[in-house]
């Protein structure tokens, strides 16, 4: 039986909801805070929430409150070092730059030449695996970059002209991987971005609230079709047969009522990672078995290149951490993301879990603000780079070697598509010069 308790959990949670989102609305910032909590309530705190209704009766909800104590701990201490970074860290801003005003769409084209045409060629070798799907994540950062700029220029009118395509994110990942979770990420990220800037803010808190909700409603109708989707995607059907089956999803859809069994199940089952945290709580405290930093220095070696060391010892994923520290075995093909809060758990416990948390609250913070900086200073080829770095740890429910990898291809991939694009620049500026010669016949 669990010896936490429901309300002291939701408290924290709300606290460091509260100190993170003052924080962005007090100095500069792209969102990164926002997003990362926005991910602990989805995957924590509202599993929680609809667990403490009376009608609820879900199964091993007192197992749930364990990992959602752990959780709040996390929240708390990402809260906190996202909070006092600037005062141990301190940004000045940098000097304004004057860009080519064209670099969103040359981003944004980027990250669509990667994720239809690199990502399934030579995205399959080692290593370019790596920079390919960061390649993709560009589209997303020219989109933002886009918005911020139109927003100066025509506010609300260019904004949400240029929002739309912001909203293609989870279709065309749904219908071109299987997977709504990737772009309901980009989409999330988009939208916080765009909340850091745009005023007034009540309108700003409203539409997120809205946007939450239809989400949410849209993610249960996902997953009642969610397998004849994957059937028809993973099966290689063609697009037809793909949208057909999105249009079933869409024509499933209802509001999502708190008070409906079957959307709560449906809801705890597929997101509520409490369940599974708390069971790696209970399990280790009675045989003691933690990992003792194994994780965390797979994570650091996942910084080399699989180029560099072909047999590499670890790879991408969670691997079978799951079942080794909850004691639940899960049909063959079947994959469970660990998440950070639990790979951090199950080194050294709670202990792992508030330090590590604070670890990452305190690179978020610092990330966060100096891809803000860049972005209002007009360097917006270095606050691409330092905006994929920050995305990079934003997957709450992956491994840490995950996101150190990603992180590091981050660095690599911004840089060669930063030195591209300033050799067309400068090429072009080359063209322009007129040659001696050309000036004497004139």
């Amino acid at each position: 039986m669990s010896e936490h308790s429901f309300l002291p959990s939701l408290i924290l949670f709300v606290i460091a909801t509260g100190l993170v989102a003052r924080s962005m609305w007090t100095r500069r910032s792209i969102g990164l805070g926002g997003v990362y909590m926005l991910q602990l309530w989805i995957l924590y705190a509202s599993g929680a929430c609809l667990r403490a209704l009376p009608w609820a009766g879900l199964r091993n909800t007192s197992v749930a409150l364990d990992g959602f104590a752990v959780s709040a701990y996390g929240a708390i201490a990402f809260a906190a070092g996202w909070c006092i970074r600037p005062y141990l860290f301190p940004l000045r801003s940098p000097r304004f730059v004057k860009q080519n005003p064209k670099l969103p769409g040359l981003y944004i084209a980027s990250g669509l030449i990667s994720y239809f045409l690199l990502k399934p060629t030579i995205g399959r070798l080692p290593t370019l695996q790596a920079i390919t799907l960061v390649g993709a994540q560009l589209a997303l950062a020219g989109l933002c970059l886009g918005a911020f700029l139109n927003w100066q220029r025509g506010g609300w009118k260019l904004l949400l002209k240029w929002s739309l395509p912001a909203l293609l994110f989870p279709l065309v990942t749904v219908l071109h991987q299987g997977f709504l979770g990737y772009g309901v990420a980009a989409l999330s990220m988009f939208a916080v971005f765009c909340a850091t800037f745009v005023r007034p803010r009540w309108v700003v808190v409203v539409a997120l609230v809205l946007a939450v909700y239809s989400g949410t409603s849209f993610t249960i109708a996902y997953l009642k079709n969610r397998p004849a989707l994957r059937t028809a995607v993973w099966g290689g059907a063609d697009w037809r047969t793909r949208i057909d089956e999105l249009a079933k999803t869409v024509s499933i859809i209802e509001p999502f009522d708190v008070r409906n069994r079957t959307d709560i199940e449906i809801f705890n089952e597929r997101m509520d990672q409490s369940p599974l945290l708390g069971l790696a709580v209970d399990r280790l405290s009675e045989r003691g078995d933690y990992a003792h930093g194994e994780t965390l220095l797979n994570a650091l070696i996942g910084l080399v290149p699989r180029a560099l060391w072909p047999n590499k010892p670890v790879g991408a994923g969670s691997g079978g951490l799951v079942s080794r520290y909850t004691g639940l075995h899960f049909a063959r093909n079947t994959s469970v993301g660990v998440g950070q809060m639990m790979e951090l758990y199950i080194n050294f416990g709670t202990a792992s879990v508030v330090v590590g948390l604070l670890v990452l609250g305190l690179l978020l913070g610092y990330s966060d603000e100096k891809a803000a900086l860049l972005l209002h200073s007009g360097n917006w080829p270095y606050f691409v780079q330092w905006f994929l770095f920050g995305i990079s740890f934003l997957q709450v429910g992956g491994s840490l070697i995950e996101a150190v990898s990603t992180a590091g291809a981050s660095v690599a991939t911004g840089h060669i598509v930063n030195s591209i694009i300033a050799a067309r620049a400068r090429a072009a500026e080359r063209k322009k010069i007129v040659p001696a010669g050309e000036l004497q016949a004139v």
